[in-house]
């Protein structure tokens, strides 16, 4: 098998005034995003017709902001690749027992 390039990836935690969140950041050194700013929209692909709806990553964004966090996609400085991050926020005792209260009741 041929390398094609490198990936990194990265967990850190950090806190803030607003709340407690976990990052995960992958960067790789291919040929970056095409148009990072639409990477998100429904049905958007750079792929040939018939080759993929263009949901993955839309369903991503709408998971991660389900559980109010973020994910961002950029290019890297000189055209090194592209990262991503996705922060969440770190589950409190409160929201586990919600959580587990909503799913007993199911």
């Amino acid at each position: 098998m041929a390398t094609i390039g490198r990936l990194v990836s990265g967990v850190a935690h950090e806190v803030n005034n607003q709340a407690e969140m976990i990052e995960v950041a992958i960067s790789d050194n291919g040929t970056g995003i095409i148009d990072p700013q639409r990477i998100f929209d429904p049905f958007y692909t750079t792929k040939q017709a018939g080759k993929g709806t263009g949901l993955g990553l839309s369903i991503c964004y709408g998971i991660v902001r389900a559980h109010g966090g973020e994910i961002q996609c950029w290019n890297n400085e000189a055209g090194a690749g592209s990262t991503f991050v996705v922060r969440i926020p770190v589950a409190t005792e409160a929201a586990l027992a919600a959580a587990a209260t909503k799913e007993a009741g199911r």
